[in-house]
C-alpha cells in the first residue's frame, strides 16, 4: 500500500501526453494547440473605414466646422466589398460603408454623423479629422509572418475566429483521450431494469459517464461484465481500444472480484494496487502499452473521489493540460474530525466564508456507499496521513468539488 501523493506521482509519470492530430478548427475550441500558428496574410488585407462615412483627403476638411462647413464633390457609393476605380483629387469625396476599402487618394473617413448631404452630388463636412483617422489599415490586427498562437495555447471559443480569418481551417492539436468504462459485478442491473431482490443499480456508469463528459470527452459504454474471468476478459480486451480503461468494483480481495486475474492474463503492468487513503483504498492503476488502466472501487463515492484525485489529472496530462490539481483552499473546521493515522481522509464537507475566513463542516454520514452526500458536499476536507484528530477551530486543506465554487464563495 503507497501513500496518495506516491501513487499520483506514478500515475502521471505513466501518462504521456498524446500525440497530435489534425482537426478542424470548428472542433479545437478547449483543446491543446500542437504547433504554431503563423499567418500568411495581413488582417485586414488592405486598408478600409472603419466608420460609414465619406472618404476624403484630410488636408481638405482642415478647416471644416458647423460655422464654416467644407462642401465636397461625391464622385462614387462604396459599399463593402467592393472597389472604387476613381481617384480622389482636390475636394472630392466618396460615401463609404464600413468595411470598404479605401479609396485611392483618400487618407481619412469623416463620419455621417459629420455631414449632411447638400444635393445628390455635394456634401456639406463639419468637422476636420487627421490622417488615417477612421480607418483601418492592412496589417492592423494580424501582420503576415506573425505567430498568431504558439504552440501549447489552449484553444478558446474567441480563437476560432481569429484562424477562420486568416484562412486555418484545420490544426495541429493535442486531442483529448478516449476513455472505455466497465462497470464489474453480477449484483448490477442497468437503470432502467426491474430491480430485483439483492440486485442494485448500475450507478457508477452514470456518475462516471456525467464527469467525463463535463471534461468535454465522449464515453465508451461497455456495460456490466459478469462474475466471471471470460466476459471480465473478453470486456476488458475490447475497452483497451481507448486511451484510459475504467472499470468500477471487482478490484477487493473477495472471492467473485475477477479484474486481478484478467489484468494478468492480458499482460496489463500493475503499477500499484491499494492506496492509503479513506474512502477509495482498493484502488488499482496500471498500463497496458500507451493505454492507462484505473481499476475503481466499487463504492460510489470510493469510485468519485478517485476519479477526482487520479483519473482527472492523467486525462489533462495526456491532453497536454495543466493536470495540478487547483482549487485548494484553507479552512477552519467547525466540528470535531475523529481520525487515527495511517490513513489520509477525504471527507464531504459543506465549506462556506464569511467576512474574515473559510469555513468548513463536514457531513455526518461519511460512508462510501453514501453517494447522495456528494450532492450536498461542494468539497473534499484533505486531512494528511499522520494526522489524528482534528479539533473545531484547526485549520485544514478544503479541496473544492467545482471550480465555481470558489468564485461563488469569493462573491458572497
Amino acid at each position: 500500500m503507497i501513500s496518495v501523493d506516491h501513487a499520483l506521482r506514478i500515475v502521471l509519470e505513466t501518462a504521456q501526453v498524446l500525440p497530435v492530430r489534425s482537426v478542424p478548427i470548428t472542433e479545437c475550441s478547449g483543446l491543446v494547440l500542437g504547433e504554431n500558428v503563423i499567418s500568411s496574410e495581413n488582417i485586414p488585407s488592405f486598408d478600409n473605414s472603419a466608420m460609414d462615412g465619406y472618404a476624403v483627403r484630410f488636408i481638405d476638411v482642415q478647416n471644416a466646422s458647423r460655422e464654416n462647413p467644407v462642401t465636397l464633390k461625391v464622385v462614387d457609393v462604396l459599399p463593402a466589398g467592393k472597389v472604387s476605380q476613381r481617384h480622389l483629387e482636390n475636394d472630392e469625396t466618396i460615401q463609404i460603408m464600413t468595411g470598404a476599402p479605401l479609396p485611392s487618394g483618400a487618407d481619412a473617413v469623416v463620419m455621417v454623423e459629420q455631414t449632411e448631404k447638400k444635393n445628390d452630388n455635394e456634401v456639406l463636412v463639419f468637422s476636420p479629422v487627421q490622417k488615417n483617422e477612421n480607418c483601418r489599415k492592412a496589417g492592423d490586427d494580424i501582420k503576415a509572418g506573425l505567430v498568431v498562437f504558439q504552440k501549447g495555447r489552449l484553444i478558446k471559443p474567441y480563437d476560432v475566429g481569429v484562424l477562420a480569418s486568416i484562412g486555418k481551417s484545420t490544426l495541429q492539436i493535442i486531442p483529448k483521450p478516449t476513455v472505455a468504462i466497465l462497470s464489474t459485478g453480477d449484483e448490477l442491473v442497468g437503470m432502467d431494469e426491474i430491480l430485483p431482490p439483492g440486485k442494485i443499480r448500475s450507478s457508477n456508469n452514470y456518475a462516471l459517464r456525467a464527469l467525463i463528459g463535463k471534461m468535454g470527452i465522449a464515453v465508451v459504454d461497455l456495460g456490466i461484465a459478469k462474475d466471471t474471468l471470460k466476459d471480465t476478459e473478453e470486456k476488458l480486451r475490447s475497452a483497451f481500444s481507448a486511451d484510459i480503461v475504467l472499470t468500477s468494483g471487482g478490484v477487493s480481495m473477495g472471492e467473485f472480484d475477477y479484474v486481478k486475474q484478467a489484468l494478468e492474463k492480458l499482460n496489463v503492468d500493475i503499477k500499484f494496487w491499494k492506496v492509503k487513503q479513506k474512502p477509495g483504498k482498493p484502488l488499482v492503476f496500471g498500463s497496458y502499452q500507451s493505454k492507462l488502466f484505473f481499476g475503481l472501487p466499487g463504492n460510489p463515492v470510493s469510485t468519485i473521489v478517485c476519479f477526482e484525485l487520479f483519473v482527472v489529472p492523467a486525462i489533462k496530462k495526456m491532453s497536454n493540460v495543466d493536470h495540478y490539481m487547483p482549487n485548494r483552499v484553507r479552512a477552519i473546521s467547525s466540528a470535531l474530525i475523529p481520525k487515527k493515522p495511517g490513513l489520509r481522509y477525504f471527507l464531504r464537507g459543506v465549506i462556506s466564508k464569511n467576512d474574515r475566513e473559510f469555513i468548513v463542516s463536514p457531513m455526518d454520514n461519511q460512508s462510501s456507499g453514501v453517494m447522495s452526500s456528494l450532492s450536498y458536499a461542494n468539497c473534499l476536507i484533505d486531512i494528511p496521513e499522520e494526522s489524528g484528530n482534528i479539533e473545531a477551530g484547526q485549520v485544514v486543506t478544503a479541496i473544492l468539488l467545482d471550480a465555481q465554487t470558489l468564485n461563488d464563495l469569493m462573491s458572497n
